[in-house]
């Protein structure tokens, strides 16, 4: 009698996986996947490289993960915990206060992810190259990110009403976007992020370009709606 072919066994972030043994290959095959693709983009890394980096065989990623899609949106959820919590902490404070400031708006959003990146011996950085790759190239894996993102970013869309009431809906929601991807894309690279500084031959701390990343970006959400974006004469 034939048997039953076994499912994959899907874990997610913050899973617990019975057994030390199994717990340090999940890790592994995170960690090794999440660098992979900071540094190579989604579409460049193949399973089996992944499952050669992290040292276990092709058969455990299936197991754990399904398939390359399934170990991405892995990647999502155990960072995104962590991420979440802070951004939810610092949303809740927005919702009760009486006047909503587009500065707090991108603080709240850029500030868990600048606290991967501050220190560049940090691995959690890799996520943050990894979230800019993926939110700049439309696939499965730009969807799983947006998923995963999707009931913070009706929090935001509210406190953004609030802040900029006059400007249209589909106008502060664009803005939002551009600040989204712009505000990641520098934080996957803060070096790079420095070249004006460094032309000038000005030195710049981490945490100072942080906080002129979330300046800049504030401005993008603050600025007036054009006559032709009210739809005036």
């Amino acid at each position: 009698m034939p048997t039953q072919r076994q499912s994959p066994r899907r874990v997610s972030s913050s899973a617990h996986v019975p057994g030390s043994s199994s717990e340090d290959t999940v890790v592994r095959l995170l960690d090794a996947a999440e660098r992979l693709f900071a540094e190579r983009g989604v579409d460049g890394v193949s399973l089996r490289t992944i499952t050669q980096a992290a040292e276990v065989n092709v058969a455990a990623a299936h197991y754990y993960f399904g398939s390359k899609q399934g170990l991405i949106e892995a990647i999502f959820a155990r960072r995104m915990g962590s991420v979440s919590e802070e951004r939810s902490r610092m949303l809740d404070e927005l919702d009760r206060a009486e006047f909503v400031d587009v500065r707090a708006i991108a603080e709240a959003f850029l500030r868990p992810l600048a606290d991967m990146v501050i220190d560049p011996s940090d691995p959690r950085r890799h996520y943050v190259a990894f979230l800019a790759g993926t939110a700049l190239r439309p696939g499965p894996a730009r969807a799983a990110g947006f998923s995963s993102f999707d009931e913070q970013r009706k929090r935001f869309a509210d406190l953004m009403g609030r802040a900029l009431p006059g400007v249209p809906h589909e106008i502060r929601m664009f803005r939002f976007l551009v600040m989204l991807n712009a505000g990641i894309l520098l934080l996957a690279d803060l070096d790079f992020a420095k070249v004006s500084w460094n032309t000038a031959g000005v030195a710049i701390e981490r945490t100072a370009l942080v906080d002129e990343i979330v300046n800049t970006l504030a401005g993008v959400l603050a600025g007036e709606p054009t006559d032709a974006q009210l739809g005036t004469q």
